[in-house]
């Protein structure tokens, strides 16, 4: 199923929204910068879901290297997608709430800084956690099979509760 359904619909559809976007690259918006974004961490859950898919049968997780890398692309396409996400709520905000006094600070250069710390801080939230829990649990064969309750609460607030009240409060305020 997913690779007769999903699989094509996200490649093609994020695909087509990064030649879209890049090929009328004059004519871009700020909202389309962050859409580029999204698109970009999109097809990493992509791929990282087609991968999952073909190791059903072949059984790649027993690449020790494969499984730890799968878990990193997993987490920062998680974090990337909901960062951007909830920045693209706050920028509406600002957009429209806002209008006359984010003129200044809507444009496109501190939208491609924006986009950046985004996917810096995305790289950071998956890798802090993980060299923490890597270090603690030395013993586990793949990272993928770790015991890592004890992050779980960091996702939830990262991941969820923190971006979830910043959209709600951005939308309620517009």
């Amino acid at each position: 199923l997913y690779t007769i359904f999903l699989f094509p619909i996200g490649f093609v559809g994020n695909i087509l929204i990064l030649v879209v976007n890049i090929s009328f690259r004059d004519k871009m918006t700020i909202p389309d910068l962050y859409f580029i974004n999204l698109a970009a961490a999109d097809l990493i859950l992509v791929a990282d879901s087609l991968i999952e898919v073909f190791n059903l049968d072949e059984q790649y997780y027993d690449i020790t290297v494969l499984c730890t890398f799968m878990s990193l692309f997993l987490q920062i396409n998680m974090y990337s997608s909901v960062f951007f996400l909830t920045w693209m709520s706050f920028d509406r905000y600002l957009a429209l709430a806002r209008a006359m006094r984010s003129g200044p600070f809507r444009t496109k250069q501190h939208a491609r800084l924006s986009c950046g710390l985004i996917w810096m801080a995305s790289v950071s939230a998956t890798l802090v956690p993980f060299t923490a829990v890597h270090l603690q649990h030395t013993e586990e064969v793949c990272f993928c099979f770790a015991d890592v309750k004890e992050i779980q609460w960091l996702e939830v607030t990262l991941g969820f509760l923190v971006p979830f009240a910043i959209i709600g409060l951005c939308y309620s305020l517009i």
